[in-house]
This record gives structure tokens, C-alpha cells and sequence, in this order.
């Protein structure tokens, strides 16, 4: 059994969920590095299970394993006593952040899972995906994802891992927005939207981490790909500007000149 999600909530997503009961020696036979991350509970049964420079390790009755993304994984049910097991599918980047801060990502399995609350929590989240139709339950399934995720870093935290403040996170999400969309007509109040914080709260992350202002980020952006693009190529100004995100051309000139001291045409003619 296989069943599609569309749950989307910014940054952790349900993708899929299903349950196999596997035949002897099954195994996976489709795509071998996952675009999601795809956690399995074994309901009953044996089967090995390989990282990537690891041994096999045998993995049974109540134990848990994690197919990473990005990552091939070898996985394969027992001759004699097959398992049978339910996974879930999550992406997004909250979800990739969690992961690395537990041990699971590391080991790629939890031995003996059924008493941790992790896993208790993962079974409540598998049962209510079954009844998804439920007018409430969209908010059921968002607290029970972060319920699992806390309980998982609470009981199998990754050794010696250091948070990374969540203002710096939201700081990595906001420059990565702005260098995948400068060449678009962005402002600050569709970055505050994309990233749901406050202008205020925005500006202080940039002025803590960039000593720049949401604003003057964006333009030092696209002014620094204008520079280059006028000493390495032969692209009409016109067209350049359009490509670091002005509507005009002159609007463009009159911010390049503010910005380096001399007008586009003016810098091209300086690198010759």
C-alpha cells in the first residue's frame, strides 16, 4: 500500500505514506537515492539493512530505519522471515535540519524503538494520515511532525552537535531567497512574506549578520553581478539590467553610478 500527500507547511512537507508486507529476499528495486527522507517502523519480521561504508546490520520486530536523501541504501527482507513495515516520506529544508541534529541520521537506524516516544508519536502520525479527510486534520498532522521531531532529539540527539540559532537559519533562508530571485523585481515586503517575519525582525537579522540593511543586500547583489557581467561579457547594458532585476534601464544607471562612482558604460570601458 502506497498513498500520495499534498500536506505543505512551509518548510517540512509529508510527501507519501504506505505500508509492504514483503516476500522473501524482497528488495527495493526502484530509484536508489531518494529525493525525501522515507522512515520506516518494522511491524514484524527481519531484514538487513546497509548505509553507504557500513556493515549490514540485521533489523527486526519493533526496530526503526531511515533511507536519507540524497544517499543510495541498500535494504533487503529476510529469506525466511520477511518484514513488514510502514514508512512516511517528509521533505523540506526544516526537515533536513532536524534530522542532522539526531543520531539517526548517522546510524541510519534505532533498535528497539517501540517504548521511545518518538516512536509512539510516529504511529499516531501514521494513523491520523489515514483520516486526512478530517476537517482539523491539517493541524493534527503539523503538531504531531514537530511532536515526533522534538521527542527524536530528545532521545537520540546527534553526539556533540551545536545548534545553529534559528536567527541564523532564518538569515541563510533570506539571502538564499534574494540570490535565487535578484534578477526578479523582489522588494523587502515579498521577502518578509516568504519567509513570514516581521520587517523590523528582518532588518535586525541582516544588520547582525551583513551589517547591511535587507535593502542594501539586495542591491549590493545585484550590483556586484552587474560588475561582472559588464567586465565579462558583452551583454547590452539594457539587457543587463533586466538581468540583475530593473525595469529600465536608466533606473539601473542611476543606482550603478550611486553604487561604484561612474555609470555602466563608463566601468565597461575601464576593464578594456
Amino acid at each position: 500500500m502506497y498513498k500520495e500527500l499534498s500536506y505543505n507547511h512551509f518548510d517540512s512537507n509529508i510527501d507519501f505514506y504506505g505500508q509492504e508486507v514483503c516476500t522473501p529476499n524482497f528488495t527495493f528495486v526502484g530509484k536508489n537515492v531518494r529525493e525525501h527522507y522515507v522512515l520506516h517502523f518494522i511491524l514484524k519480521g527481519t531484514g538487513k539493512f546497509t548505509l553507504p561504508g557500513r556493515d549490514a546490520v540485521t533489523l527486526t520486530t519493533g526496530d526503526m530505519f531511515l533511507l536519507p536523501k540524497g544517499v543510495p541504501i541498500f535494504y533487503q527482507a529476510d529469506w525466511e522471515n520477511p518484514w513488514q513495515y510502514i514508512w512516511i516520506g517528509f521533505s523540506g529544508m526544516r526537515i533536513t535540519e532536524m534530522f542532522e541534529r539526531s543520531n539517526l541520521l548517522e546510524t541510519g537506524y534505532v533498535k528497539n524503538a517501540t517504548d521511545s516516544q518518538f516512536c509512539q508519536t510516529f504511529h499516531e502520525l501514521f494513523q491520523v494520515l489515514h483520516n486526512f479527510t478530517n476537517v482539523n486534520a491539517d493541524v493534527w498532522t503539523e503538531s504531531l511532525v514537530y511532536k515526533m521531531f522534538f521527542h527524536l532529539l530528545e532521545e537520540f540527539p546527534k553526539a556533540g552537535f551545536k545548534q545553529t540559532p534559528t536567527s541564523e537559519i532564518y538569515f541563510k533562508q533570506a539571502t538564499s531567497y534574494i540570490w535565487d530571485n535578484y534578477q526578479n523585481r523582489i522588494n523587502v515586503t515579498a521577502l518578509c512574506d516568504y519567509l513570514a517575519l516581521s520587517r523590523s525582525y528582518l532588518h535586525s537579522l541582516f544588520q547582525k549578520y551583513a551589517k547591511l540593511s535587507p535593502q542594501q543586500y539586495l542591491l549590493q547583489v545585484r550590483m556586484e553581478r552587474a560588475k561582472q557581467l559588464l567586465r565579462e561579457s558583452d551583454t547590452q547594458l539594457a539587457l543587463i539590467s533586466t538581468a540583475v532585476g530593473y525595469k529600465d534601464y536608466f533606473t539601473f544607471s542611476k543606482a550603478f553610478k550611486k553604487y561604484v562612482g561612474v555609470s555602466p558604460k563608463v566601468y565597461r570601458q575601464a576593464q578594456i
